[in-house]
C-alpha cells in the first residue's frame, strides 16, 4: 500500500522537473539561460548545442512573430506521458523556421544573364527558388511541351530524333517520363549524336516504354525566359535570366528543417516551416511523433518525409497546411503504420515538372502527390487537397480508413492515377480497408477513385465523384463492397470494371445502390471488360442507376466474349442475369444544363438554393432548395419552374384595444408563424371634424 501511495508523488516530481526553454530571434541572447521569455536564447544553434540535455516533458518555445534560420536537431525523445514539445510563445503569427537564404548581390554576365556575386548555398543541388513570392522553375529546353524519345536501353539511355542542332547537353539534367505516371531525373553523362546517356539512382524504375516525353534542364544554355534559373553545383552560384537586376530572390540552403531520428514521443506544434531544400520535417525510425497546427510552404521535395527504413508507427499530422511542395506534401512509407492524417489543407503539390523526386526512388517516397501513405492501420480523414500533379491521396495497407476528404484537381501532368488511389502489387490478402464519403472533382484525364492491381478487401461507399475521365475504376480486384456511391459527368464512364490480368480471378465483389450518371450523349454510365468476367466476379449486382438522361439508351459499354458494343440496361440485365432492380433515368432532358450536381464537402449540413424545381433519380421533388448532409451529394434533373406558394400573414399575438370614442369594428383572422390562427380587430375612429 505504501508503494502505491508513493507513485503519484514520483510522477508529480518527474512532471515538475520539466523545463520550458524560450528562443527569440528579435530580443534573445545566446548567453542567457533561456528559461524565461525575458532571458530567451537567440538562435537555433544554441538550442542544438543544448539538445542532448533535454528530457521528457521539456518544451522548446519559439517566439511568435519571429523568424529563425537553421535546422533543429532533436536527439532526445520523451515518453508517452511526458513528450518533448517544440512549440511557441507570445502573440502574433506563428514563428517561422526557415531554410531560405536571400540572394541580394548580382553580377551582370550580359545578354540578360545575372550571376550571384557569392555562393548561395553549400549544397550539391538546389530544389527551391522563390522569386517575388513565386515558386519558380529552373530553365528548360524546350520552354514548353516535351521532346519525344523513340527508343531506350535500361534505365539510363534514350535515343531521340528531337536532338538536333549540334548542341551537346553533357553536364545538364534530363527529366524523362518513363511511364505515364513516372518522371525520372538524371545528370547527362554524354551525348553521342542523338543519344543521351544519363546517370540514375539504383532505386529508380526502369524506362518502361518508348515514345514518351523528356526535356533538358539545369543548364545555363536553357536560360531564355524571365526568371529562369540554373544552379552550378561546383561554384555554388545561381544564374538567372532577367531583363533587370534581380530582386526578392530566395533559395533553399538547408536540406531538412527538423530531423527526428531513432527517438520517440515528440510533439511539434504551431510552427511555420519554409524553404527546405529536401524536407521540412524528416522522420527516421521515429515513433509517436505529432505535428499539429503547423504550416509548410516551399518544400524543395517533400514537406514531411518518412523514408522506407525504420519503424515509425503512431505518427499524427493534424490541422496543418501545405503549399508548394515540389514532390509530395506528406510522404510516408510502409513502416509508418497506425498514422493519423486529419484536418489538413494541401495545395499546389508537384506542379512544376522535373522538380520532384525521381520515380520509384523510395529514399524520397511518392510521386507528385498530396498524401502518399502506405502503412497499415492508418486514418486519413477530413483533408482538403487541391491541385496535385499526380494523385490526391495514395494509400495501401490493411485496416486503413480514408474518409471525408475533399480532392479537387489531380493528375494534372502525370497520369494513370486518381484523386484517391490504392494498389496491391504483391497480391497479398488485405482486409479492413475503407474509402468512405469522400468527394473527388476534376481529375479530367484520370479517375476519381481507383483500386488498382490486386487490391482486395476494400469497402468503397458513400463517395461522390464528378467531372473526371472515369468516375470509379476497379482493376483486377476481389472482395470489394461498392455501395451508395455517386458518379456524375465523367467523360469516359461513370464506372469502369476491368480484369485484364489472367492471374487474377475477380470474385466475391458486390456492387449495389450506386448512381452512375452521364451528362453527354457520348458518356457511358458503365464500362465492363470483359463482361463475362464481371458477371462471374460479382456475387451481387443490383439496385444501381445507370443513367444518361440526355440520351438514356445504350449506356453500358464493354466486351462480351470478344465482341465489343454498347447495351441498354435491359440488354445488360439479360446478359448478366443480374441487376433485376437496377434502373435508368426517370426523366429525359433536351439539354445538359438541365442536369445538376450539388455536393457538400464540409462537416456541417448545407442548404443549397436551386434555380428551378428539380427531381432526383428516385423521383423526390426539390422546389428551390435541397438540404445536404456533410460529405454527401445529389444529382438533380430539372422538372419545371419554381412553384411559388401564396404568402401567409403573421397576425401576431391577439390584442384587445379599448378606445374612448365611437368605433366601427371589422373582424378577421390570419395565420401566425407558429401555425395558430389569430383574430384581427380593425377599428375606425370617429369624432369631431
Amino acid at each position: 500500500m505504501k508503494k502505491l501511495l508513493l507513485l503519484p508523488f514520483i510522477l508529480f516530481g518527474l512532471a515538475a522537473s520539466a523545463t520550458d526553454y524560450y528562443i527569440s530571434s528579435s530580443n534573445g541572447n545566446d548567453l542567457n539561460n533561456g528559461v524565461t521569455p525575458s532571458t530567451a536564447w537567440k538562435t537555433i544553434n544554441k538550442l542544438n548545442s543544448f539538445s542532448s540535455s533535454l528530457k521528457g516533458g521539456d518544451r522548446i518555445l519559439l517566439k511568435r512573430g519571429d523568424k529563425f534560420y537553421g535546422k533543429i536537431q532533436i536527439i532526445r525523445g520523451g515518453t508517452i506521458a511526458s513528450p518533448i514539445v517544440i512549440g511557441d510563445f507570445g502573440a502574433g503569427e506563428k514563428p517561422i523556421l526557415s531554410g531560405f537564404s536571400n540572394v541580394t548581390q548580382w553580377t551582370s554576365k550580359g545578354s540578360n544573364i545575372w550571376e550571384s556575386t557569392t555562393e548561395v548555398s553549400s549544397l550539391i543541388s538546389l530544389n527551391m527558388v522563390v522569386i517575388n513570392g513565386q515558386n519558380t522553375a529552373m530553365g528548360r529546353f524546350p520552354n514548353s511541351g516535351f521532346f519525344t524519345y523513340q527508343s531506350h536501353s535500361g534505365k539510363g539511355q534514350i535515343t531521340s530524333s528531337s536532338l538536333t542542332g549540334g548542341l551537346n547537353w553533357a553536364g545538364a539534367e534530363i527529366a524523362i517520363f518513363i511511364t505515364s505516371y513516372g518522371l525520372n531525373r538524371g545528370k547527362i553523362i554524354s551525348q553521342p549524336g542523338n543519344t543521351i546517356n544519363f546517370s540514375y539512382n539504383d532505386l529508380q524504375e526502369n524506362i518502361q516504354r518508348d515514345n514518351q516525353g523528356f526535356f533538358i534542364q539545369n543548364d545555363e544554355r536553357t536560360l531564355d525566359l524571365q526568371n529562369e534559373w540554373y544552379y552550378n553545383s561546383n561554384t555554388k552560384k545561381l544564374k538567372l535570366y532577367s531583363t533587370y537586376e534581380p530582386v526578392n530572390i530566395q533559395v533553399s540552403a538547408i536540406e531538412a528543417l527538423i530531423e527526428v531520428q531513432d527517438i520517440s514521443n515528440v510533439i511539434v506544434q504551431n510552427i511555420y516551416f519554409e524553404g527546405s531544400n529536401s524536407a521540412s520535417v524528416l522522420l527516421k525510425n521515429a515513433q509517436n511523433i505529432s505535428l499539429r497546427n503547423c504550416g509548410f510552404n516551399y518544400s524543395g521535395i517533400n514537406a514531411i518525409h518518412g523514408p522506407f527504413w525504420g519503424n515509425s508507427a503512431g505518427l499524427i499530422i493534424d490541422n496543418c497546411s501545405f503549399d508548394h511542395s515540389n514532390n509530395t506534401a506528406i510522404a510516408l512509407q510502409a513502416e509508418f503504420g497506425n498514422s493519423t492524417i486529419t484536418n489538413n489543407t494541401i495545395r499546389n503539390t508537384g506542379v512544376i515538372p522535373g522538380m520532384g523526386a525521381p520515380a520509384g526512388d523510395f529514399s524520397y517516397t511518392g510521386l507528385y502527390s498530396g498524401i502518399h501513405a502506405t502503412g497499415s492501420g492508418s486514418l486519413i480523414e477530413n483533408n482538403v487537397i487541391n491541385n496535385s500533379a499526380y494523385t490526391g491521396i495514395t494509400f495501401a495497407g490493411s485496416n486503413t480508413l480514408v474518409r471525408n476528404n475533399f480532392i479537387d484537381t489531380a493528375c494534372t501532368f502525370l497520369h494513370d492515377g486518381a484523386g484517391i488511389y490504392t494498389w496491391n502489387g504483391s497480391g497479398e490478402k488485405n482486409g479492413g480497408m475503407k474509402i468512405m464519403n469522400n468527394i473527388v472533382l476534376n481529375v479530367v484525364e484520370d479517375c476519381g477513385i481507383y483500386t488498382d492491381d490486386r487490391s482486395n478487401g476494400i469497402e468503397i461507399s458513400g463517395n461522390s465523384v464528378a467531372n473526371c475521365y472515369t468516375g470509379f475504376y476497379f482493376h483486377n480486384n476481389w472482395d470489394l463492397l461498392i455501395q451508395g456511391n455517386t458518379s456524375f459527368n465523367n467523360t469516359y464512364s461513370g464506372v469502369n470494371i476491368y480484369n485484364d490480368d489472367p492471374s487474377v480471378t475477380m470474385s466475391n465483389n458486390i456492387m449495389k445502390n450506386n448512381l452512375f450518371v452521364g451528362n453527354s450523349p457520348i458518356q457511358r454510365a458503365a464500362f465492363f471488360y470483359p463482361m463475362e468476367k464481371v458477371v462471374n466476379g460479382f456475387s451481387i449486382l443490383d439496385n444501381n442507376y445507370y443513367a444518361v438522361p440526355i440520351k438514356d439508351t445504350y449506356t453500358i459499354d464493354g466486351c462480351l466474349n470478344g465482341t465489343w458494343g454498347r447495351k441498354t440496361l435491359d440488354e445488360w440485365k439479360v446478359t448478366s442475369g443480374k441487376e433485376a432492380n437496377s434502373k435508368k433515368s426517370p426523366k429525359t432532358i433536351s439539354q445538359s444544363d438541365y442536369l445538376k450536381f450539388e455536393y457538400n464537402a464540409t462537416s456541417s449540413p448545407q442548404n443549397k438554393i436551386l434555380d428551378a424545381r428539380y427531381v432526383d433519380l428516385s423521383g423526390n421533388i426539390f422546389n428551390g432548395s435541397v438540404n445536404l448532409l456533410p460529405f454527401t451529394s445529389v444529382v438533380l434533373i430539372r422538372d419545371g419552374e419554381l412553384i411559388n406558394n401564396p404568402p401567409t400573414a403573421n397576425a401576431g399575438a391577439n390584442v384587445s384595444i379599448t378606445l374612448p370614442t365611437n368605433t366601427a369594428t371589422l373582424n378577421g383572422s390570419g395565420l401566425d408563424s407558429d401555425g395558430t390562427i389569430s383574430s384581427y380587430k380593425w377599428v375606425k375612429i370617429s369624432g369631431p371634424g
